[in-house]
């Protein structure tokens, strides 16, 4: 995607959070980033540290299968 090293840190930490969901999470419009995407938050450095507290925040539930 991005060969600038605070995207690629974002990267990583969907990734391992969301798995193959990742890449859809990074290019969806987020409220949280007033509708721009992750993708685009990350590409300056202020971004993508706002980007990481995002997903620091965020909290992952299991919920069983149907």
């Amino acid at each position: 995607m991005s060969a600038d090293p605070d995207f690629q840190a974002v990267e990583r930490k969907a990734r391992s959070m969301f798995g193959s969901y990742a890449k859809q999470w990074l290019f969806k419009p987020n409220r949280s980033f007033a509708q721009l995407s992750p993708y685009e938050m990350a590409q300056s450095a202020e971004g993508a540290r706002l980007v990481l507290d995002e997903l620091a925040r965020t909290v992952l539930i299991d919920r069983p299968a149907p």
